[in-house]
């Protein structure tokens, strides 16, 4: 009888083991780490890229690049020859912004100009198409300053599209260098 017994005990021992032992409830806390910063509102406006190009070519310069018209004139009837130039201006604004393109002079003059005699002139004319955010607007100069306002309400990154146009035809053009400036301007708000 006493085997018996050591095997009860026995198997009251294994199925005492087998039970699950009472869960102790644990202390828990919890604690929140709250990860900030703040963003300002600012423009960056990189040098200017060539793009494609038809009768000129483009370099950077410490003021942005210029833009060369390669034959201006036909040699024999020294009217204009077509030209065009894309060029673009990597920028990037985190908010709202003001970005304006414009002409100083608003054509290409003559800025060595003797005068308008003989029936030559001293002015050119080009149209230049800004695409800016999803929104082009477009110029044709006609001698006087020109601003195109590309201001955006949001945060904008991508490239300012300049393309520059140049008709066939006009003229006769007196002798000199034919210049305009195009200035870039963009300002966080």
């Amino acid at each position: 009888m006493m085997r018996a017994g050591a095997l009860i005990l026995l198997g009251i021992a294994a199925g005492a083991a087998a039970l699950p032992a009472r869960a102790a409830t644990p202390d828990t806390a919890n604690q929140h780490l709250q990860v900030t910063g703040d963003v300002p509102i600012r423009c960056k406006l990189s040098p200017p890229i060539a793009g494609t190009g038809s009768n000129t070519s483009f370099s950077q310069n410490s003021n942005g690049g210029e833009l060369d018209l390669t034959a201006l004139v036909d040699t024999t009837s020294a009217k204009t020859q077509a030209a065009s130039g894309t060029i673009q201006f990597p920028i990037v604004c985190t908010g709202a912004h003001a970005l304006t393109v414009s002409t100083r002079h608003g054509g290409l003059g003559n800025q060595n100009a003797s005068g308008n005699s003989g029936g030559f002139t001293t002015h050119a004319d080009y149209s230049l198409s800004a695409t800016w955010a999803g929104t082009t607007k477009t110029f044709t100069t006609a001698g006087a300053p020109i601003t195109l306002d590309l201001s955006q309400s949001n945060a904008a990154s991508g490239n300012l599209s300049l393309d520059f146009s140049l008709s066939a035809g006009q003229g006769p053009l007196e002798a000199g260098t034919y210049s305009d400036d195009i200035v870039v301007d963009v300002n966080a708000q």
